[in-house]
């Protein structure tokens, strides 16, 4: 780690000390700050996507995914080749499109296949409508089960993953990556049309919705089933705190994003309303390498 980096470690660590303190105390104060200091924040941050999703970015990340899953299949001694894939809310299946090209046979389940690319089905990946609650699949099935970017958005995780380990194979893998996590800065993913952090947590639905609408800012999904607010700990208990659960933990690891607590500290009565802890402001996400007993 460099100094520079070392420096900036210390300095947000004791911006996080600073904001777990006046979240501790007893506070008094608004649920919501006003609109008109959501117009300030706004001007601080920039609301254009960052993330692109034509077919050449779509790709790229997707090589990086499945190189990155490749390296790390190979420490637990496996690979794709002549392996059963699942992938959950495959969105384009195009990781699942690669891993065919190295050999895998990929079943692809979403919601909806309005994203799914022709790409994955010229390379034979099969693709099923699906809710990952409740999968048709046989008993140990698969090999490998995957997942970028769905646990937040599952209404029962608890379900997903108890039928994840059902139909995975024992000696299988699952890897599951998301973010971000309901209270985190980002956590409303709403960052495409207003860039604040804590948006939901600071300002009423109504307010930014509207602030969105009068802004010509892409609309604001809030349909209360696209997330499923579940906290850190609820995450922790299913994964970790499982006694005599037929599944090992290989891999556990929170992202932690430590840059926009000075807004907890300032504003502490916004986020003590949502009767959580501390830790839920500052983990934007888990990934996890799991295996099957």
């Amino acid at each position: 780690m460099t100094i520079r980096a070392q420096a900036s470690k210390v300095y947000y660590s004791i911006k996080r000390e600073a904001a777990k303190i006046s979240f501790n105390k007893k506070v008094n104060g608004p649920e919501f700050l006003s609109s008109t200091l959501l117009g300030q924040f706004d001007k601080l941050y920039s609301h254009e996507n960052r993330v692109h999703y034509d077919f050449n970015s779509n790709m790229a990340r997707a090589k990086e995914r499945v190189a990155f899953i490749a390296e790390k299949l190979r420490t637990y001694g496996k690979s794709f080749n002549n392996n059963q894939i699942l992938e959950l809310g495959c969105g384009d299946g195009l990781i699942c499109a690669l891993m065919n090209e190295h050999g895998g046979r990929s079943i692809a389940i979403d919601l909806s296949n309005t994203l799914f690319d022709k790409y994955a089905v010229d390379r034979g990946v099969k693709y099923e409508t699906m809710n990952a609650e409740k999968m048709t699949f046989s008993d140990e099935s698969f090999d490998f089960i995957f997942s970028y970017n769905g646990f937040e958005h599952f209404s029962d995780p608890a379900a997903v993953f108890s039928e994840c380990k059902r139909v995975l194979k024992p000696g299988g893998i699952m890897y599951f990556q998301f973010n971000p996590l309901y209270y985190s800065p980002f956590g409303y993913h709403a960052y495409k049309s207003i860039g604040v952090p804590y948006l939901h947590i600071m300002f009423s639905q109504k307010d930014f919705t509207e602030f969105a609408r009068n802004n010509g800012r892409s609309e604001i999904v809030t349909d209360p089933m696209f997330l499923n607010r579940k906290t850190i700990q609820y995450f922790r208990d299913l994964f970790l705190n499982k006694p005599n659960s037929n599944h090992e933990v290989l891999f556990y690891d929170e992202e932690k994003n430590n840059y926009f607590v000075d807004y907890i500290r300032r504003y502490p009565s916004c986020f003590k309303k949502e009767n959580v802890g501390f830790e839920n402001f500052v983990t934007s996400g888990i990934h996890t390498w799991m295996k099957k007993n």
